[in-house]
């Protein structure tokens, strides 16, 4: 499972196999992938044809995968479909994905894309021209968009304020998963799993204060994963669409 210790060096260890983890966060919080989850390469070669661009071998590779599948993607952020690619001409840049209000989105260099098969990712947000090196790799930001989207998706959710000093809380609690830090909607934030939950942290203010957030499987692991931060957490359980406002446990 993704939530077991060891993350980080299956990850490192993974060699030429870019979708295996991600494939097992779909089977460990959803179902596993199967043909018809993904977009047919003719879709994905017209993409190209209008576009006048080969697209990399890992965004093919993605769409005919996984393309149609929205149940731990879509909260959020959206993969943009074949037909809605763009190509932003003055920053050289393929866009890929969007969040849901166009605040900002994701693009590959083109530069870069004709010459590596899987290459890095990167983000800009609206009315910021500038591109910021999101991920090394197209398939490591699948994997960080995926854990952020099966958070998102979790059957329960809980979010609470984190003083710097209760920061390290984290460590203690989840495995860092050794994953570049995230841009959005904060940076800087960090991607972390434990057992039967996945999550996240960002620093949102200049003097360190920061946001936790995790996404469980039962409402006892969700609540856990917040016990040390001493603040009040906002815990929604998504089948009765409540919200219960409480301490953290310890």
């Amino acid at each position: 499972m993704i939530t077991d210790k060891g993350f980080a060096e299956r990850w490192a260890a993974r060699g030429d196999d870019r979708w295996g983890i991600v494939r097992q966060v779909y089977a460990d919080w959803r179902t596993p992938l199967c043909a018809e989850d993904g977009i047919s390469a003719e879709r994905v070669s017209a993409a190209e044809e209008r576009l006048g661009v080969h697209l990399p071998a890992a965004l093919r590779e993605w769409y005919e995968m996984a393309g149609a599948r929205d149940d731990l993607r879509g909260r959020g952020n959206h993969l943009l479909t074949p037909e809605r690619l763009r190509i932003d001409q003055d920053a050289g840049m393929l866009v890929f994905y969007q969040e849901n209000q166009y605040v900002c989105r994701w693009g590959l260099r083109l530069e870069e894309s004709d010459r590596s098969d899987d290459p890095a990712a990167y983000v800009a947000e609206r009315g910021n021209e500038d591109w910021i090196a999101q991920d090394p790799t197209l398939s490591q930001f699948v994997l960080q968009m995926t854990l952020l989207e099966t958070q998102f998706a979790a059957p329960f959710t809980a979010n609470a304020a984190a003083p710097p000093k209760l920061i390290e809380e984290i460590g203690r609690l989840f495995e860092d998963l050794g994953l570049s830090w995230w841009h959005w909607p904060r940076y800087p934030g960090r991607r972390f799993a434990g057992p039967g939950g996945v999550g996240g942290h960002r620093w949102t203010g200049r003097r360190g204060g920061g946001v936790a957030m995790v996404g469980g499987k039962d409402c006892g692991n969700t609540r856990r994963g917040h016990a040390g931060f001493g603040s009040r957490i906002a815990l929604s359980d998504r089948a009765t669409r409540r919200t219960v406002v409480g301490t953290a446990p310890d």
